[in-house]
């Protein structure tokens, strides 16, 4: 990643998705502010909501 942790870490594959689900992204203050707009965008939990080629 760009920050050198993942945004959400568990021990399981169910505790991730728990996670994701559940615990606010959390992004480095010191990226760029288009950084971590970009990043913000394309890590939503609802593909309907992230960033899009359309």
């Amino acid at each position: 990643m760009l920050h050198g942790t993942t945004p959400w870490t568990a021990q399981t594959e169910f505790e991730l998705v728990k996670n994701i689900e559940s615990k606010p992204l959390v992004i480095a203050n010191e990226l760029k502010p288009e950084t971590k707009d970009f990043l913000t965008k394309c890590l939503q939990v609802y593909e309907k909501d992230r960033l899009s080629w359309d």
